[in-house]
C-alpha cells in the first residue's frame, strides 16, 4: 500500500488548517437533511429511528451493563449478557441524536448529555472478550482495560468524537470537556503509549480499529504534528489489512467482514480527504482497492442473496451498506452492486454502529433504486482464493452456483474445502449456515470445531472412514481443473490434504455445472491405501425441508432433486444452531448418504436438478 511520509502528512494538515476544512459536510448541511427527509427510500428508516428514539426518551432507565454481566464472560464464556444492553444503549443514543438533527428538542439534549456522561463512567469501552479480566492478565498485558483499544472501544471513540463535533455546541461545556477528555485518555493517549495486536493482523480488526482511531483523531486532535504521527502509524495497520486480500480482491473472511473492515477504511479515507482538502487520497493508495470494492458484486445472487462462505450471515442474504456504496460510487464511478441495503434498522447489523447509520442516511440522500446494477451473468473464478461463482439466467430463472477451496487456517475459518452453494430466484437451495453465536468457546481452537457451523459436518461434504476435515493452514486443496465452455462449467479440487485420514490416499471432487440443463453433477473419486471396508458419509445441507423418494432426495416444493448412487443408504437429519447477532435458534436439514466399498478405489456420483 502506498504510504505518505510524516512531512507530507504534516504539510497537508497544516495547509488545510490554514484554508479551513469541514468534516462530514453532508450531515451538517440543512439542504442534505431535507433530501434525507424527502427521499422515499430513506423515509421508512428515518421513521423507525424516530419511534425508537421516542421509546428511549420515555424509558425509565438505561439498559444495565452490570458487573455480573461483565464478569460472566470470564466464568462461562457468555458474551451476550453484557453485549446486548451495550448495543441497546448505543442504539438508543443513535436514535435520539438523529431525532435531534431533524427535530431539535431540549429533552433530547438532556438525554444525550446523560447518556454520554454515563458512558464516561464505564470501566472500559471494550467488550469483556477483548480485555484483561484479572489482575494477572492486566499485569501480563502491561496496562488496564480502559486503555485497551479494540473493535468496540475504537468505534465508541470515533462515535463520540463525531457527535460531539456535530452537536457539541448544544451540549453543556462541562459534559463536553469530560467527553473529549475520555476520548483523549482512552483512545488518543492509549494509542500513543501502547502497541496493539491488530496493527499487524491481515483481517477486519486492523481496518476497523485503525479507521476508528484515525477518525477520532481527525475530529479531536488539534496539534498537527501529533496528528501526523498518528496517521503515519495507522498506514502500517491499513497495509496489514490490505495484505489480507489476495490479488483478485478477495478476503477469505467473507462478505460480511468485507463490509465491516472495508467500511471503516472508507470512512477514514473520506474524512482524511476532507481534513486535508484533497491532498491525502487513500482511495488510490493500493491498486487492489478497486477490486476489493467490487468483491461483493461478484458474490451476489438474485433477490439479495449472496455467497455466504465463512462467518457471514446465516440467512444467505447480504446487501451493501448504502453509505459505503455511495462513497464507492463517487470515487470509482457507478454502483456495481445488485442489492443495496435500503432498510437498515436501529441496531445496524446487530451492533448499533453509528458510523454505518449516519453515512447510510446522509451519504444516501441522493440515492435512487435506479442506480443499482443487475446481477451479472457468467462465471467468476478467483484463482488465489479458489472460489468459483457462476450465475446464469436459465429461461426465466436466475440460478447461482458457488464452490470453494483454499485452506482450513483462514481468518474466521470454517472446515469447508469442497463445499458448495446452490441458489435459485432469491432462495438458497443447498446452503451455508454462516456464523453461529459468538462466545469464548467459538474462538478457542480446542472447541471451535465442535460448532456445527464450522465443522465440515455442517457443510455439504463427506466424512471419510469416520474422519471429517481437520483445521489448520496445512489442510488445503489443490485446483486440478477449471474449464468454462458453452453450457457447462467444470471445477475440480484435490481435497486429499483436507483430511487427516490414514486410509485415504487421494480424494478429488469434481463439479460439473451444466446450467442449460439445470444439472449440477458432483463426482467424488476416492483412492484408499488398501482394499477393505471403507465407509463414506456424503453430506448435503439445506435450510429447506427434504424428503426421500426412491434413490433421491427432494427439497420442499420440488425446488431441487438430488439423485444419489444406487445401493447407498440415505438418512435425513434435522438440526439446530444459534445464529450470530440475532441469537435466534435456526434449523437445517442434512441428507447423509452412506456408501460402503471393499475396494481400494471408488467413484460416487450425485446429480442435482433445479
Amino acid at each position: 500500500m502506498k504510504s505518505f511520509s510524516f512531512y507530507q502528512i504534516r504539510t497537508a494538515l497544516k495547509e488545510a488548517r490554514a484554508e479551513g476544512f469541514t468534516l462530514f459536510p453532508e450531515i451538517r448541511d440543512p439542504a442534505c437533511r431535507e433530501k434525507v427527509k424527502n427521499n422515499p427510500v430513506l423515509q421508512p428508516m428515518l421513521e423507525s429511528f424516530y419511534a425508537y428514539g421516542e421509546e428511549a426518551l420515555c424509558a425509565e432507565c438505561e439498559p444495565q451493563m452490570t458487573f455480573q454481566n461483565f464478569i460472566t464472560y470470564l466464568k462461562d464464556g457468555n458474551r451476550s449478557r453484557y453485549e446486548k444492553p451495550w448495543f441497546r444503549s448505543k442504539a438508543q443514543l443513535n436514535a435520539v441524536v438523529l431525532r435531534e438533527l431533524f427535530m431539535p428538542d431540549s429533552a433530547q439534549i438532556e438525554f444525550i448529555e446523560d447518556r454520554l456522561w454515563s458512558w464516561c463512567d464505564r470501566f472500559t469501552w471494550e467488550f469483556p472478550a477483548h480485555v484483561p479480566l484479572s489482575l494477572e492478565q492486566m499485569e501480563a498485558l502491561g496496562f488496564e482495560a480502559d486503555e485497551v483499544i479494540g473493535l468496540f472501544s475504537a468505534e465508541t471513540g470515533f462515535y463520540f468524537a463525531e457527535i460531539v463535533s456535530i452537536i457539541g455546541h448544544k451540549l453543556d461545556p462541562l459534559l463536553l470537556h469530560r467527553v473529549k477528555k475520555e476520548i483523549n485518555r482512552r483512545i488518543n493517549a492509549a494509542y500513543s503509549k501502547h502497541n496493539f495486536h491488530w496493527e499487524e493482523q491481515q483481517m477486519n480488526w486492523s481496518a476497523v480499529c485503525a479507521g476508528s482511531v484515525g477518525c477520532a483523531a481527525l475530529y479531536t486532535m488539534e496539534d498537527d504534528d501529533e496528528l501526523a504521527k498518528v496517521i503515519q502509524r495507522l498506514m502500517g495497520a491499513f497495509t496489514s489489512y490490505f495484505e489480507g486480500y489476495d490479488e483478485d480482491g478477495v478476503t477469505p473472511e467473507g462478505v460480511g467482514y468485507w463490509g465491516y473492515g472495508f467500511g471503516f477504511f472508507l470512512y477514514f479515507a473520506k474524512l482524511l480527504l476532507e481534513r486535508t482538502n484533497g491532498r491525502l487520497d487513500l482511495f488510490k493508495a493500493d491498486e487492489k482497492i478497486e477490486k476489493i470494492a467490487n468483491f461483493p458484486a461478484s458474490l451476489s445472487f438474485s433477490g439479495g442473496g449472496v455467497v455466504n462462505f465463512s462467518d457471514s450471515s446465516h440467512t444467505g442474504r447480504w446487501e451493501v451498506n448504502l453509505g459505503m456504496a455511495m462513497i464507492l460510487r463517487d470515487y470509482y464511478g457507478g454502483l456495481p452492486y445488485s442489492a443495496v441495503n435500503t432498510c437498515i434498522d436501529v441496531m445496524s447489523d446487530g451492533a448499533a454502529k453509528w458510523a454505518h447509520v449516519a453515512r447510510y442516511l446522509f451519504l444516501g440522500a441522493e440515492y435512487s433504486s435506479g442506480m443499482i446494477s443487475p446481477v451479472a451473468s457468467g462465471c467468476t473464478f478467483f484463482q488465489h482464493a479458489q472460489w468459483l461463482v457462476d450465475r446464469r439466467m436459465v429461461g426465466e430463472d436466475q440460478i447461482g452456483f458457488a464452490a470453494k477451496g483454499g485452506h482450513n487456517g483462514e481468518p474466521h475459518n470454517h472446515n469447508d474445502l469442497g463445499h458448495f452453494i446452490l441458489h435459485k430466484n432469491g432462495e438458497m437451495l443447498f446452503a451455508d449456515l454462516g456464523a453461529p453465536n459468538y462466545c469464548r468457546q467459538y474462538f478457542q481452537d480446542e472447541t471451535r470445531y465442535g460448532f456445527i457451523n464450522t465443522s465440515s459436518r455442517g457443510h455439504s461434504l463427506p466424512v471419510i472412514d469416520g474422519y471429517e476435515q481437520a483445521p489448520g493452514a496445512e489442510m488445503q486443496s489443490v485446483v486440478t481443473a477449471f474449464d468454462e465452455t458453452a453450457g457447462e462449467t467444470v471445477f475440480a479440487l484435490d481435497l486429499t490434504r483436507a483430511y487427516d485420514c490414514p486410509s485415504l490416499e487421494q480424494y478429488v471432487r469434481t463439479f460439473a455445472w451444466a446450467y442449460e440443463k439445470r444439472a449440477l453433477t458432483i463426482k467424488d473419486d476416492f483412492v484408499f491405501s488398501s482394499a477393505g471396508e471403507h465407509t463414506i458419509e456424503s453430506g448435503f445441507l439445506t435450510r429447506m425441508k427434504i424428503v426421500k423418494e426412491n434413490e433421491s432426495v427432494v427439497l420442499e416444493g420440488g425446488a431441487a432433486t438430488l439423485a444419489y448412487p444406487p445401493g447407498a443408504v440415505c438418512e435425513i437429519i434435522q438440526g439446530e444452531f444459534v445464529a450470530n447477532g440475532s441469537l435466534s435458534t435456526e434449523g437445517f436439514y442434512k441428507a447423509v448418504i452412506t456408501s460402503q466399498t471393499a475396494q481400494d478405489a471408488v467413484s460416487l456420483k450425485f446429480i442435482i436438478h433445479v
